[in-house]
């Protein structure tokens, strides 16, 4: 069994990549490494490999299973992350290809 990184370590990398050049905005690159991070998790105790060996079909059934525990909102942050990730780092989606909306089945309270 390969031993991989920390999931934060993951995430860090990754964002390290992004930040500047795709992704300008402290505020998105916290919140995407954040996102990163619990995706990175996930894979880690699913034991389906590191962050950077995520593909697209991974990715989809991961936010699947995700939609049933949150809501839209940290959904999509978690997909965009995804997809950036997937797009400007590991080119697994083309710039112009994007990642299925999924939708959350946890019922918006709104009060």
């Amino acid at each position: 069994m390969a031993k991989f990184a920390a999931p934060e370590r993951q995430a860090a990398s990754v964002m390290k990549q992004l930040q500047g050049d795709a992704l300008r905005s402290v505020g998105t690159v916290r919140n995407y490494e954040q996102a990163l991070t619990r995706v990175s998790e996930f894979l880690q105790n699913s034991r389906g490999g590191d962050l950077r060996s995520l593909t697209a079909e991974k990715a989809i059934s991961y936010l699947e299973l995700r939609g049933q525990e949150v809501g839209q909102k940290s959904l999509d942050m978690e997909r965009q992350a995804i997809q950036c990730m997937m797009q400007n780092v590991t080119q697994k989606l083309a710039p112009t290809e994007k990642l299925p909306v999924v939708k959350s089945e946890q019922a918006q309270i709104l009060t």
